[in-house]
């Protein structure tokens, strides 16, 4: 592990509500120790995708980049109280992009999400496939949800949205 990039927050995507509020995922980049395995790019993964209007992609994974990381804030925790075991994966995130010859990821696709920091919904535009993260055990122990995988996207606020709005 290098050093931190991103906190994720629970999102609602499209009024759909959020199953837990109370997770985060702290991602750090990585990158392999000397001596270890080249790594060997993977073609044509299919996954699931809650995107329409292709509810399959074909993704290519280039090479590993981020190790996500499950948190807690302490502004969640009551007085006298640590963040405990949780049932949130651990998840080792590897570039991607959508295979050669596969749909491609269409333009025009847009989602309307709210967080903790947009309590407000905005649309954002979808641009395209950023990674293709992996459920993965942390030292050893069991992976709490091991068929959750997840495909990050490069989204921006659509035209005329403000970029933050708190």
């Amino acid at each position: 592990m290098k050093k931190p990039k991103h906190l994720c927050t629970p999102a609602d995507k499209n009024h759909e509500g959020v199953l837990d509020d109370r997770p985060h995922l702290k991602s750090y980049q990585i990158k392999a120790v000397t001596g270890s395995p080249r790594f060997i790019k993977q073609t044509g993964i299919k996954m699931a995708n809650q995107l329409v209007p292709h509810p399959t992609l074909f993704l290519d994974v280039l090479k590993p980049d981020l190790l996500f990381v499950p948190t807690a804030k302490k502004s969640q925790q009551p007085v006298g109280r640590t963040a405990g075991a949780n049932n949130v994966n651990h998840y080792k995130c590897y570039k991607a992009k959508v295979t050669s010859g596969t749909p491609i990821f269409p333009k025009g696709v847009q989602v309307m999400v709210s967080d903790q920091f947009r309590t407000t919904a905005g649309l954002f535009d979808v641009k395209k496939v950023k990674h293709l993260c992996t459920p993965v055990s942390q030292s050893g122990g069991l992976v709490p949800n091991p068929d959750a995988y997840l495909v990050c996207y490069l989204a921006k606020p659509a035209k005329g949205v403000a970029k933050h709005v708190s």
